[in-house]
């Protein structure tokens, strides 16, 4: 193995380095967990605010479709940013384990795997929801037996 000349002008160690990029990497994937549970949150809110506006309100459906489709563009805007910064975690704890040849944590994540990924399902959720909020969002002006 070898080890760095000299530690970095600020004094940090790779020790000290790779133990906060660990430290951020795990919070950034707890936020993802967040961000996932209360998207799954906000669908369900909707889903039963759709039940009681398609009863009492049916001409309001166009709002919570509105509402819902702005929410996931949020969500997945959020989404994105917090997966660029865990993987650029993943980029930064690679850097330091570059000393253990390919045997780190990091290293073996920075990888991309060769299967269907989170970050693929996310984007796939996503992106069936803003058709489906589109589509929902549409339907009134398009279906002439829809209850206004």
């Amino acid at each position: 193995m070898t080890q760095p000349s000299a530690p970095p002008p600020s004094g940090l160690t790779i020790k000290d380095v790779y133990t906060e990029v660990g430290v951020n990497y795990r919070y950034f994937l707890t936020w993802r967990q967040r961000i996932f549970a209360g998207y799954l949150a906000v669908l369900g809110a909707l889903g039963v605010a759709a039940g009681w506006v398609l009863k009492e309100s049916p001409g309001s459906f166009g709002f919570l479709s509105g509402a819902g489709l702005l929410l996931t563009v949020v969500f997945w805007i959020v989404e994105g940013r917090n997966r660029e910064i865990y993987k650029k975690c993943v980029e930064r704890g690679a850097a330091c384990e570059a000393s253990l040849e390919s045997i780190g944590i990091f290293v073996g994540l920075k990888h991309e795997p060769q299967m269907l990924t989170h970050s693929f399902a996310f984007d796939l959720l996503f992106l069936v929801m803003t058709i489906v909020f589109i589509v929902a969002g549409a339907a009134p002006y398009f279906l002439p037996s829809w209850p206004r």
